[in-house]
């Protein structure tokens, strides 16, 4: 059995998204754009100027869309449009059209290049460089172990936190992927649901290895190679990134679904995320169908306006509620403002609340008035 299932679980788990690791200085979202365009201005102008039009483009689509509150872009929408304009020429729809001209005043070589240095940058941005900048998250180790944080983040906080703080830390990897090391003790569980940057495939074996290596010097990507002559490459789903069966990958999602409709699991806390990912939404619906217990906790100053917007309903009319639309408290505040009341107040309270409630229904099943 996995994921520390012989054992009692704590009845409180996280969702990290890219919100939880601002305060470290790893890049939300908007602003990986932002340092994006002035990283590839340094490196090329030519690149930047190709850069600024597919923005420009994909600004005023945003705009016509989605309405002028919502134009500016951000990393997924960008990687998604740079994937696309690399694929065009094998989109079904061209076929649907009897002009077929490109923009000439976009240079198609540059596009491969372009994803490439987003991707590259993403990654070298994921490494916290001034360990102090984890200091917030250190009130998380004051919460009962072992603590369960599930992430779609693919930076190192957590594991940097975990080693200055001398607590033990699983991830899956002993060196190779070892998804039986979750039953060790432990006080710190972390599940990458969207792999690492510091997690690699064997190019050669298909075999997963954990490397804790910085994978640039000096600006300047490393390739890395094993010891044994075999490439490796990293093991990570980028933002708008096309879902692609990847074993341990499927096997950290499988788990999440499993600890989230366990009946062990009475409170998720969701720290900033964007509810981006489909079938995490449906996670959360679906074990809010089975688990009863199951509340959220969601944390972001955007709180109540993404709850709205992505799991508040099941229909995009919004007229169809979700099971879990009743059971999420919203916080709109930054992470780093909140962990010391989320512990000593917002969790006991939420069970003081949950015992009255238990009691009022017993009440009412005995003929009483309703309360």
């Amino acid at each position: 059995m996995i994921n520390g299932d012989r054992k009692q679980k704590q009845g409180v788990i996280f969702l990290f998204g890219a919100g939880a690791s601002v305060d470290a200085g790893v890049p939300d979202t908007y602003r990986f754009v932002e340092e994006f365009k002035r990283h590839v201005e340094k490196e090329d102008s030519k690149l930047h100027g190709n850069l600024l039009q597919i923005l420009e483009k994909r600004e005023q689509f945003n705009e016509r869309n989605f309405g002028v509150q919502k134009r500016q872009v951000d990393v997924e929408q960008l990687l998604g449009t740079l994937g696309r304009l690399i694929e065009k020429d094998r989109d079904p729809l061209l076929d649907f059209f009897d002009q077929k001209r490109f923009s000439p005043s976009l240079s198609e070589d540059w596009f491969p290049e372009l994803k490439r240095l987003l991707e590259d940058f993403i990654r070298k941005n994921a490494v916290v460089e001034k360990e102090e900048r984890l200091d917030y998250l250190r009130e998380l180790l004051q919460f009962d172990t072992p603590l369960e944080i599930y992430s779609t983040n693919y930076d190192t906080c957590i594991e940097q936190l975990c080693h200055t703080s001398h607590r033990r830390y699983v991830d899956g990897f002993d060196v190779y992927w070892n998804p039986d090391s979750f039953d060790e003790d432990s006080d710190v569980k972390h599940f990458k649901l969207h792999g690492s940057v510091i997690w690699y495939e064997n190019k050669k074996t298909k075999e997963y290895v954990k490397i804790p290596v910085r994978g640039f010097i000096n600006e300047k990507k490393v390739d890395l190679r094993l010891i044994y002559g075999e490439d490796v490459e990293p093991l990570l789903i980028y933002p708008a990134q096309k879902p692609e069966y990847i074993e341990l990958l499927t096997e950290l999602q499988l788990m999440f679904k499993r600890r989230l409709t366990s009946n062990e699991t009475r409170t998720s806390i969701v720290v900033g995320y964007s509810f981006r990912d489909d079938y995490i939404v449906h996670m959360l619906w679906d074990a809010a169908r089975i688990n009863h217990e199951l509340h959220v906790i969601f944390i972001s100053p955007s709180a109540q306006k993404q709850f709205e917007d992505k799991l508040m309903y099941v229909d995009k009319e919004k007229k169809i509620l979700s099971r879990i639309s009743d059971r999420v408290l919203c916080l709109p505040y930054p992470f780093s403002t909140v962990i010391n009341s989320l512990r000593n107040h917002y969790l006991p309270e939420l069970e003081r609340i949950r015992g009255l409630e238990k009691r009022c229904v017993e009440s009412e099943k005995y003929g009483n008035k309703a309360d």
